[in-house]
Parts: structure tokens; sequence; C-alpha cells
């Protein structure tokens, strides 16, 4: 028997790429990334692994025919024959080769023995006594093979389904931990827009013992808009507390310029320093009530950094725009 038998399943082409495949995996020619591949596949797939033992039977046939090439009976006998099981069948292939010669010698001398003789092989007595022994060693430790590799084959298989749990549970805690991470988000954002909320609630409503009037200015909101605000200046208003947040920009110190919107400026104020508030920042700054008047204005916040160290020279550096506020005032 040879490999031109491999091709009688079918002629197909693909079969023919899997013996030659299969052939270099039982003689040690695959690396490990391909072993792995192959001992997947017929883990896997009951038709491949069949096809796997088929190959294996003639490989173990054409060896004992001697009709292995040179480089690959060095494969054969340095990788697959470390099995004391394949050792056993291949001595049975020779064993059955050699007794299968002679018995064809035999029946070309007598041919009128030769279909007596064909049926009295088919009993297990009549068989030489060592085709017997390797028979019956073939037997039992193919039988240890068998029981070994399906203890093998069912370990691989807990242990496939064991690392599948584990990657189930671990895609299940992450998607917890992501909700739970948006949850606390969204808790964020509406704590901040409570605050802000607060905040703004407190802009038209004066401390009546003091006569200060707090005013919030947050940063994005455009000239001639809805949600520019208002700033209500009741009589007893005697100052009026700008509260200017800003989200980006790291400075010295700060600077505050407010005009009306035709240009006109109506006051300004430097060297104010910065609060930390939430996620940003807040200038605030006491501005006299009397300055405004019923008119659209705008508020400049600036930043200022200190003296260069590349120059080294006492100058003070020119101030950076941040960003500007749009507010209305109105005097009762």
């Amino acid at each position: 028997m040879g490999f031109s038998s491999l091709k009688n399943r079918g002629d197909l082409k693909q079969a023919a790429e899997n013996d030659e495949l299969l052939i270099r995996y039982l003689l040690g020619e695959l690396s490990e990334e391909e072993q792995e591949r192959i001992e997947q596949r017929y883990i896997s797939d009951p038709e491949f692994y069949e096809q796997l033992l088929t190959v294996e039977d003639d490989l173990i046939d054409v060896y004992a025919e001697g009709a292995l090439s040179q480089s690959r009976r060095e494969r054969f006998e340095g990788h697959f024959l470390r099995s004391p099981e394949r050792q056993a069948r291949v001595g049975f292939a020779k064993a059955w080769i050699a007794y299968v010669s002679r018995q064809s010698k035999s029946a070309r001398a007598e041919p009128a023995v030769q279909k007596a003789s064909l049926f009295g092989f088919l009993r297990f007595e009549r068989w030489p006594v060592a085709v017997r022994i390797t028979a019956a060693l073939v037997l039992l430790l193919g039988g240890a093979f068998l029981v070994a590799e399906t203890l093998r084959l069912r370990s691989r298989l807990q242990q496939t389904e064991s690392q599948r749990a584990a990657l189930e549970n671990g895609q299940q805690e992450l998607k917890q931990q992501i909700e739970a991470e948006r949850q606390r988000g969204e808790e964020l954002l509406s704590e901040l827009q409570r605050e802000r909320e607060a905040r703004d609630s407190q802009t038209n409503n004066p401390d009546q013992k003091t006569g200060i009037l707090s005013f919030f200015l947050s940063p994005g909101l455009v000239r001639g808009t809805a949600q520019a605000k208002r700033l209500v200046i009741q009589p007893e208003t005697r100052q009026v507390r700008l509260q200017v947040s800003f989200d980006k920009g790291d400075y010295d110190s700060y600077g505050v310029t407010i005009k009306t919107v035709d240009g006109r400026e109506i006051w300004r104020k430097s060297g104010l320093r910065a609060q930390s508030r939430g996620p940003g920042k807040v200038v605030v700054v006491t501005v006299p009530a009397g300055v405004f008047s019923t008119e659209d204005y705008i508020l400049a916040l600036s930043g200022f950094r200190s003296t260069s160290a590349l120059t080294g020279l006492n100058l003070p550096n020119p101030p950076e725009g941040i960003s500007d506020y749009f507010f209305g005032a109105s005097k009762k």
C-alpha cells in the first residue's frame, strides 16, 4: 500500500492537500503553531481525525515497504517511531509484508493450493507465531493508546471550556465596570448642573444687609441670544460681585475689562487670582453698581504670566485673552 491510496477518497484536491499536511504533521515537519492548529481541528472534526488515522496507516505501510525517501525515512525513524505503540505497529506491518511475500512465493510455486491457503490464513491460529505475537502487542498497545488519547482529548476540551467560561466572565465584569463608570459620569454631570442652577438662582437676589448682588458668568453665551444673562440692579444694590468661570488656562494673575457693546470701556481691574471650582476655575471681582446702566456689556477675561525667564528682564508680559462674556444690565 502506498500514498496513491490516499487519493482514492474522491480525488479531491483538498483531500490531497490535507494528506500532505497530515504527513508533515506526523513526521514533525510543521511549526508548533501549525501543529496546534492540526490538533485543534482533529479534536473538533471527526472526519478529519479519521483522515489522520488513515494517513498514519498508509505512512507505516510505505515505510515498511521501504518506499520512503531518505530524508523522510530519517524523520520517520527520529520522530514518528518515538512512540512504543507506533514501533509495535511498524513491526506488525513488516511481519505482515514478509508473510504476504512468502505466501505470494508459495502461491506461485503451488497455484493449486492458493485458494485453500488464502482461506486458511483467515484463521488466527494459522498465522505465524511472530505475526500473532506482534498483532497481540499492537492490539494491547493500541488499546492503551486509545485510552490515553481519549483522556488527553477530554482534558483538552475541559481546559478549553474553562478558558471560554473565564473569558465570558471577564467580558461580563468589564461591561459592568463600563456601565458603573457611565452612571457615575452622569451623576457628576447632574451634580454640576444643579450647582450651576443654584448659582444662577442667586444672580438677581442681592444681599439686603450688605447691598451686594452676586452674578455668575459662564463662557459660551453669545451676544443677542436668549441665553445671554441680564443683571437686574435694585436701588439698594451698592456692589455687584461677578463670578467669572472658565475651563482652561493657568496664569499667575488675571485681569477683567468691562465694555459696552459699542466698545466704550466702563471699568477695568487686574492682579486678580483664580479659585478652583469643580472641573474649572473662577475669578471673582467686585464692581461698583454705579458703573452700570441699562445696557448690554462685554466682559473680557485675560491672563498674565510672570516675567520671561529667557530675557531675565523685569518687564511685564502682555495679557493673553481667555474668553469674552456677554450680559445685560437693567437698573430699577
